[in-house]
């Protein structure tokens, strides 16, 4: 192997070539921002090979960082104004059966309360019935005496 066979690498980029065989071979390395890039014939063949289609963009250091903007901004949006739509709208059917719900409390509390009535009212029947049974049969009990 001579000096020539041997891998270069220029000092001021961090380039390395001449390395045969190897499909790493043609990259730079930017120490400031610590980022890895091909070179035009090797981003070519990457972006070729299997099919894929690599952005141009993908690797290099002055590509600006990816925000949400545009259709997936609007997407998580209306995502949101739908869950806020979903859960006014379940807030508002809880309220509708709750006010059901207390509406049959309250009218289940006047029957008890017209039935504990009612009730009071028999009781007070029964034991005037059984307070006037009592004197009759003792008016029979003097009467069989006599």
């Amino acid at each position: 192997m001579s000096d020539t066979d041997d891998p270069q690498i220029d000092q001021e980029s961090h380039h390395v070539s001449g390395v045969p065989d190897a499909s790493y071979a043609d990259f730079s390395f930017d120490a400031t921002t610590t980022q890895f890039t091909y070179t035009a014939d090797e981003q070519d063949s990457r972006r070729s090979s299997r099919g894929l289609m690599i952005p141009e963009d993908a690797s290099t250091p002055e590509s600006p960082p990816r925000t949400t903007k545009g259709p997936a901004r609007k997407d998580a949006e209306k995502r949101r104004e739908q869950n806020r739509a979903a859960q006014r709208a379940y807030r508002d059917r809880q309220k509708v059966l709750v006010d059901g719900l207390l509406g049959q409390v309250n009218e289940m509390a006047s029957k008890l309360q017209q039935q504990e009535t009612k009730c009071e009212l028999l009781e007070s029947m029964c034991k005037r019935l059984a307070t006037e049974n009592e004197v009759y049969r003792e008016f029979l009990k003097l009467e069989r005496t006599q």
